[in-house]
């Protein structure tokens, strides 16, 4: 069986990130109280849960794109989510002001599986 080489893929990946020295974002975390905790602890296989405010995602962009956004954020020292989610606002700002409001939708709780599948 061949060896695979994923070196040419990691190269590319990281060949436009320039930094002299790791950064790393601390937030201080605010204190919790009981309930606090009951709600990080609702998890799905160690992910999240969906009331999170981050949440994590994966899409598809055009490689130049992806270099100069890269680019950009280590010459100016920010994040890349940063960006992303400056490039978001932009958008849905646009498409509500000749759309309107974008309205979330209602999360249900609790939910019956009998009653999804007609058990009785």
């Amino acid at each position: 069986m061949a060896k695979k080489n994923f070196e040419k893929g990691l190269e590319k990946l990281f060949s436009n990130v320039q930094s002299t020295e790791p950064t790393e974002e601390k937030e201080e975390a605010p204190v919790k109280d009981d309930s606090a905790a009951d709600e990080q602890n609702n998890t799905r296989r160690g992910r999240p849960a969906l009331h999170n405010k981050v949440i994590r995602f994966c899409t598809m962009a055009d490689d130049d794109k992806v270099t100069k956004i890269r680019t950009i954020a280590a010459r100016e020292g920010i994040a890349i989510k940063d960006l992303m989610n400056l490039a978001f606002d932009k958008i849905i700002n646009e498409y509500e002001k000749k759309y309107g409001t974008v309205r979330l939708p209602k999360v249900k709780k609790g939910g019956d599986v009998s009653k999804v599948f007609d058990l009785s």
